[in-house]
């Protein structure tokens, strides 16, 4: 006896992945975050990566990776003053992008994978870059604040 044509196939259907995100859960890509780490450092793609965290379920994780991220840029910046300057500026941009992408796909890679598995929704990448030009702004409002703070107090006056 001939089966029918018209017969569903016999395959397992997928299910979701348990390091799934929630329904309705908009998370940053991969790409988003290496954008923005490129683009403005490392304390903007550590950023991107808590708030990835918090929307998982990770509270207090957030201030984890954005302090991470702030303790990591002033390296950088403390490395490029003490560093020759033979030592080429994509050093620095090379080495923090591995440093984000390490970390990312170590804590949510599979997590990215999955989403993306079960057509997940993820936020643009102009919003990752956006976010992380405002922590740019951030970041050089604190530093040239510290420069003229320094320089007022170390004035001398006639």
């Amino acid at each position: 006896m001939q089966e029918s044509p018209y017969q569903p196939p016999q395959a397992p259907l997928a299910t979701a992945s348990a390091a799934a995100a929630p329904n309705g859960v908009r998370l940053y890509r991969e790409s988003g975050i290496l954008l923005a780490t490129l683009f403005c450092g490392i304390a903007a793609g550590a950023l991107l990566l808590g708030i990835n965290a918090q929307r998982l379920g990770q509270p207090g994780v957030l201030w984890r990776y954005l302090g991470c991220g702030l303790a990591a840029t002033v390296v950088v910046i403390i490395a490029s003053l003490v560093l020759p300057q033979a030592v080429p500026a994509l050093t620095f941009n090379a080495l923090q992008l591995l440093l984000i992408l390490y970390v990312l796909r170590r804590t949510q890679g599979a997590t990215l994978a999955a989403h993306a598995d079960n057509i997940g929704a993820f936020e643009s990448n102009w919003k990752a870059v956006g976010l992380a030009v405002l922590v740019l702004i951030a970041l050089w409002t604190v530093v040239y604040g510290g420069i003229l703070a320094y320089d007022v107090l170390t004035w001398e006056r006639a």
